[in-house]
């Protein structure tokens, strides 16, 4: 466990890459997101409901189900009705990434609700 300015951050698995978003939620609950680069892929988040002091349980956002694990970038917004929207990229399985015809964006939509339910519900 890091300490930086008395916080205290949790690591992230060591399958997850560098790529993260972090977004507020309407309760200023923070919405930390990132890729899984272990099976099942796909989008990972994460709730703080202490400004990143301490963190509830994983939650899989959405498997992508890629085979060769590449997914990354996750970026995510929530809109004024609760609805959050995460971004992040994809390539199949026998792709070329500088082909530019594997590589795609996929989107996942799902409510701030549900989100914190199945947060709770991981601990």
């Amino acid at each position: 466990m890091a300490v930086i300015a008395g916080a205290s951050l949790k690591i992230l698995p060591a399958h997850a890459s560098i790529q993260r978003s972090l977004s507020t939620l309407s309760n200023r609950w923070l919405l930390l997101t990132w890729d899984n680069r272990k099976p099942p892929h796909g989008v990972m988040g994460k709730i703080s409901t202490d400004k990143g002091r301490t963190w509830l349980g994983e939650v899989l956002l959405y498997a992508d189900h890629a085979p060769n694990g590449d997914c990354s970038y996750p970026a995510s917004t929530r809109l004024d009705d609760g609805t959050i929207i995460t971004a992040y990229y994809s390539v199949g399985p026998d792709s070329n990434i500088n082909d530019g015809k594997s590589a795609h964006c996929n989107v996942v939509i799902y409510s701030e609700e549900s989100l914190i339910k199945a947060a709770k519900k991981s601990l």
